[in-house]
Order: C-alpha cells, then sequence, then structure tokens
C-alpha cells in the first residue's frame, strides 16, 4: 500500500512542477520580482543545492534580483524534485548544476 501511495504524491508533485512551469515571466515576476539577467546559472536547469544539511535538488523555474523587500539579492526560485512548491536558494546553497 505505500508503494501506492508514493506513486501518487510522485504523480501529484510532478503536475505541480509541470504547472509551474506553464507560468510566464511577467506571472514570475509578479510574484518573485525583477528577473536577474547576469546569475550563473539559468532557468530549466537542475540544481543539486544544500537545504540545511541534507542535499536536494531540483529545476530553476526562476532567477530572482532582490528579496521580498526590494534589496538587490540574486536568488533562485527551484522547484523541488521532492516538494510540490517552489524553494528560494540562495548561491551560498548551490553545490553545483546540471
Amino acid at each position: 500500500m505505500p508503494l501506492i501511495i508514493c506513486m501518487i504524491w510522485h504523480s501529484q508533485a510532478t503536475n505541480q512542477r509541470r504547472e509551474n512551469k506553464t507560468m510566464d515571466q511577467k506571472e514570475l515576476e509578479a510574484i518573485y520580482g525583477p528577473a536577474a539577467s547576469d546569475a550563473p546559472y539559468k532557468p530549466g536547469q537542475t540544481l543539486v543545492y544544500d537545504d540545511n544539511g541534507s542535499i536536494e535538488n531540483g529545476e530553476i523555474l526562476y532567477v530572482a534580483a532582490q528579496n521580498e523587500a526590494g534589496q538587490p539579492d540574486l536568488h533562485y526560485i527551484v522547484s523541488p524534485a521532492i516538494a510540490t512548491f517552489p524553494t528560494p536558494v540562495w548561491p551560498s546553497q548551490v553545490i553545483t548544476a546540471m
């Protein structure tokens, strides 16, 4: 039975990532602020990153140029492989990109 639950969860997470990918640039900018143009990694790439001691990976959805307060603060909005909601990842957390 747990395998079925895992498969359903994986399917839901995959569908959520697909929905996130369909957001256009204006919607992403309205949510996360201006896009950064000089980031070393770009949307569509997969990041491997440290999330409080846990090594995670996910696809970059957007590269934001500032934080919620409007201060310059480059960070990546990533759709984690094992979660359904996008998460911010700062350059100091990035281990590598694929």
